[in-house]
This record gives structure tokens, sequence and C-alpha cells, in this order.
């Protein structure tokens, strides 16, 4: 999915498909769509460092031996690629968009249920009424992070560097 549509960058820009010599508006929405949108994202991407995709999967937590977890930008989630790679220290990366939900928490390998005992919120995780142990990369967490629909300053980013591309496209 991208961060705005192919009629949004039509709208934004005011350019039309004529304009830039295409022989139709379908093959001038093919290129945006398919070419011009995904490299917006891409760059985009890039350049804050991470996806605003609605995301599912596995990471690991340093255990605070606290009733909380801080999941923020200090570089505490290490997303786990698959369980058969060793239990080796894996270098830390950011979370910088919010937690939606937890489905799974394990602390020292143990499953902990019931999984209503934690409170997700957007930077932090809290254990009720128990803490987490004290450890290196202890607590295994699965959940579900990012945005369900994309925020519109970076809706409103993609149409702009897409415009300024095909008025760049103009100019020639």
């Amino acid at each position: 999915m991208s961060y705005c549509s192919a009629d949004d960058v039509r709208w934004f820009s005011r350019i039309l498909y004529d304009q830039l010599g295409f022989a139709s508006d379908a093959a001038y929405g093919t290129f945006l769509s398919g070419t011009l949108i995904p490299k917006a994202k891409d760059l985009i991407d890039s350049y804050v460092g991470h996806g605003f995709e609605l995301t599912g999967g596995t990471f690991i937590l340093d255990g605070s031996g606290k009733e909380v977890l801080h999941i923020n930008r200090r570089g505490l989630v290490n997303p786990v690629v698959t369980r058969s790679v060793a239990r080796a220290i894996r270098p830390p990366h950011l979370m910088p968009v919010p937690l939606i939900n937890v489905t799974y928490v394990a602390i020292d390998g143990v499953s902990r249920t019931p999984i209503t005992d934690f409170k997700c919120y957007d930077a932090f995780i809290a254990y009720e009424n128990n803490c987490f142990n004290c450890g290196r990369q202890n607590v295994e967490v699965r959940g579900t992070w990012g945005y369900a629909a994309y925020p519109w300053d970076v809706q409103n980013v993609a149409m702009g560097i897409c415009t300024n591309v095909l008025r760049g496209m103009l100019k020639r």
C-alpha cells in the first residue's frame, strides 16, 4: 500500500497527462502508482529510518525489573527473524511507531498468561500487578505496531515529492 494514490498526486500537482507526453490518463496513472509513488515511499522510509505500515511480529526486550518496559526511541527493540537462530545478543533497533497490541509475552522463556495482564501503550508495556524480570534480552513479545491509517503529514510529503518530480519532468 502506498502513502498516497495516483488521484491524490493528480489533484495535488495539477499536471495533466498530456503535458508530460503520456498517451492516456490510464498510462499516466500507471506511471504514478507503479513507479513514482513507490519511489517516494522508499525515499520517505529511508529518510525517517522506518516504515509507517501496520506490522506484526516478535521482538526481544531487556527486562527492567519493574512493572513497565519502555519501547520508545531509545533503541530497546530487537526484532527476531527466526527462533532457529542462536540467541546471541542482537544490536538494538528503533521502534518509533506506536505499539497497537500485544498477543504473547514470554519472560525468561516462560509464556505468561493471561495476556490481559499486559497493558499496551504507545511507548511502553505495563505488566499489571507484577514485574518483568531483570535481564539482558529476556523478554519476548509478539504484537502489532504501526499506523492503521497513514499520518496526513506523511501523505502530504509523498504527494509533494511526486509533484516536484513531475514539475522537473515538465522543465525538460
